[in-house]
């Protein structure tokens, strides 16, 4: 489930919605200037369920239902804009990896449109792998520009016309996406967590201009999560690998360093001003 603690870590409690814990297995959890939104999944129904909360929380409520998220979702993957908090992102998949649907909403989570509808042959981000790579994050200055991170490829999707569908574009081939951070201290940098290590793109008035593997010494490491400092370091969660930290103070910038030896590390969080 959602739990929050208040006093440093010293303590934790369960976060709720309209009075009721969520307990169920935390899928997604993302926050921004007080806006936080969250998926959890009911893994005996096999069924998803997202909740947005400005008040706190214990102040959550719903967004899914009819004008919004669809109900029967076996996953949810969702994201916030940075720069206008108002633009919520959301991918519905079911039990195949394949996509529902692909949501914005422009009012905090009140409605959604589809800006894709499942079932396209042209537009395929997932390939029956949604249920694993899924990822999205939206550009830090432009609340309607996203990436997208399926399999195999990398994907952006903007908004061309306001209420249709959004134009969806396919960048690169880049495995299996679990994870896309922008730089704190470089809104023309991203990093990708992978299924075969990190990799670092470069834009240049939102247009992609380059892409880095920075994955020495984790050539075969499988990433699940990432999370980057203001200078530029990163510390990534692998899968028998565990924790790893890439340094912007050695020779090498692309080496990277096991913290845990073998294991399996979910979550990372390192600090954006220390």
């Amino acid at each position: 489930g959602l739990q929050y603690s208040s006093d440093y870590g010293a303590t934790w409690k369960q976060a709720k919605a309209n009075g009721s814990a969520l307990i169920l297995n935390g899928m997604d959890v993302k926050a921004i200037n007080g806006v936080v939104v969250y998926s959890e999944m009911d893994r005996t129904n096999r069924v998803s369920k997202a909740y947005i909360s400005s008040t706190g929380p214990e102040g959550f409520t719903s967004i899914c239902g009819t004008g919004q998220i669809a109900e029967n979702a076996y996953r949810i993957e969702l994201a916030i804009a940075p720069s206008n908090t108002q633009y919520i992102y959301a991918s519905a998949i079911n039990t195949s990896g394949k996509l529902v649907n692909f949501y914005v909403s422009n009012n905090m989570g009140k409605s959604f449109r589809i800006i894709l509808p499942g079932g396209s042959t042209l537009i395929d981000m997932y390939n029956n792998s949604g249920d694993f790579n899924n990822s999205i994050t939206v550009f830090p200055e432009n609340p309607k520009h996203i990436l997208i991170g399926g399999y195999p490829y990398l994907w952006e999707a903007q908004d061309i016309q306001e209420d249709t569908y959004y134009s969806f574009v396919k960048l690169l081939a880049n495995y299996g996406t679990n994870a896309i951070v922008f730089d704190p201290n470089d809104n023309n940098a991203a990093y990708l967590a992978t299924d075969i290590g990190i990799a670092k793109c470069t834009f240049t008035d939102e247009v992609m201009t380059s892409y880095i593997q920075r994955k020495k010494n984790l050539a075969t490491a499988q990433i699940n999560s990432m999370s980057v400092a203001h200078n530029g370091a990163i510390l990534a969660g692998s899968v028998e690998n565990g924790t790893l930290f890439i340094s912007t103070e050695s020779n090498t910038e692309q080496t990277a360093t096991s913290l845990t030896g073998y294991s399996y590390s979910g979550q990372t969080l390192l600090s954006v001003s220390h």
